[in-house]
């Protein structure tokens, strides 16, 4: 009977593809990180903040994509800061600690009211 279990959980195993290490780079929303990353660098605010926004969506599995995220916090548009802001959360307690000082100055001092709000909101949470 143990013999049967025991060749049950090998093919499962084989058919579900457990143990496989994952083929090609990460991708979220259909695109690589690097191709958000890049993204992210765009001359067009509308084109960061859409980056930023599927990079946070990554989490805490990819760090490169976290850099990309806590990077833009200071980047000179509202929508990319507000798309930063609401990201960090999503790479864990750790990640949000990271960058604690950086949104308490953020909830201080941005220029946006609604970007400051959010700022102290996230701040808070962690």
């Amino acid at each position: 009977m143990m013999k049967l279990y025991l060749s049950a959980a090998i093919v499962f195993a084989i058919v579900c593809g457990c143990g496989r290490k994952p083929s090609g780079p990460m991708t979220v929303g259909g695109r690589t990180v690097a191709d958000w990353a890049l993204d992210a660098r765009s001359n067009d605010p509308r084109v960061r903040a859409r980056a930023v926004s599927k990079l946070g969506n990554v989490g805490s599995s990819e760090p490169a994509a976290f850099e990309v995220v806590r990077t833009a916090l200071g980047d000179p548009d509202p929508r990319v800061r507000r798309a930063s802001i609401l990201a960090i959360p999503k790479f864990g307690f750790e990640a949000t600690a990271s960058v604690a000082e950086t949104l308490e100055s953020i909830a201080r001092t941005d220029r946006d009211p609604a970007i400051r709000k959010l700022a102290a909101r996230a701040r808070n949470n962690n």
